[in-house]
């Protein structure tokens, strides 16, 4: 749902962009994560979509949307757990021949779900929901690949509340409108 809107709000502004030749752009990566939490250490698959608005010509404001992780049997037997959420970042670049080297700081709401089928005793509950809001670094590089494309490589890290920890490293496509 989260990432539907996003799709929805992403078409809007790269339509708004054009009309009003307004710098913005859209990226896409997936990647491997890591979450940390009170209830364990999970790992997986993940992916973000997010949307860029450049206000400067070294700094950018970016939100989005993400999928941390959406892994089954993990360290519980017949476990599922998935995370995910949004995130607004500003973003500091340094422009190259080749692309340009940016750094993320930003906050995000995490929302993360574990569901168990175990025995259910008093120690390890069936389903544990929680929201976490957390505080995000990052480093990455965006390489041209024309006027309008560019693969991004990054890698970010996340501390929340309590004990809240999450790790990733990307691999993305970005447009520029």
């Amino acid at each position: 749902m989260k990432s539907g809107v996003l799709c929805c709000l992403l078409m809007l502004m790269s339509w708004t962009s054009w009309a009003k030749n307004i710098p913005v752009y859209g990226v896409i990566s997936v990647g491997q994560g890591k979450v940390d939490t009170s209830i364990g250490e999970f790992d997986g698959l993940s992916y973000k979509l997010g949307v860029g608005f450049p206000f400067h010509r070294q700094w950018t404001f970016e939100a989005g949307s993400f999928v941390m992780v959406n892994q089954d049997d993990i360290s519980l037997q017949n476990a599922e757990f998935e995370s995910q959420g949004l995130f607004l970042a500003l973003l500091g670049r340094a422009k190259g021949d080749n692309g340009e080297l940016f750094y993320r700081l930003g906050v995000r709401r995490n929302d993360y779900r574990l569901e168990a089928s175990n025995d259910c005793g008093e120690e390890t509950p069936c389903v544990v929901e929680k929201s976490v809001a957390s505080g995000v670094v990052g480093l990455g590089f965006d390489f041209n690949l024309g006027d309008e494309y560019q693969l991004r490589l990054e890698a970010e890290q996340s501390w929340g509340q309590d004990g809240f920890e999450s790790r990733g490293v990307y691999l993305g496509f970005k447009v520029n409108f």
